[in-house]
């Protein structure tokens, strides 16, 4: 989606913003929802599932959001270039 914003020049900074904000909440909602649902699906209360999951590709889902909104901050802030920002969009548009 934020791809899509890029090139229809649409808001990308609410985009962006939005896909951090589910990746936080979905590092929350996972594991609730998958005590929730498994206690329910497999009526089995003596197991937990949460234990199972594999929370290292959450973490660096969050790191990859996070360092990539940040980087862009700070080239934005400091570089004041309209240059710049085409050959930044177009790089991102490629990447």
């Amino acid at each position: 989606s934020n791809w899509w914003c890029s090139v229809f020049n649409a808001d990308l900074a609410l985009s962006v913003t939005m896909t951090a904000i589910s990746t936080i909440v979905a590092m929350v909602m996972l594991p609730l929802n998958l005590m929730i649902y498994s206690k329910l699906a497999f009526n089995q209360a003596d197991k937990d599932f949460v234990h199972m999951i594999d929370f290292g590709p959450l973490f660096t889902s969050l790191v990859v959001v996070f360092a990539a909104i940040s980087l862009g901050v700070v080239a934005t802030d400091k570089i004041d270039s309209h240059n710049f920002n085409l050959q930044a969009n177009r790089f991102g548009n490629f990447a």
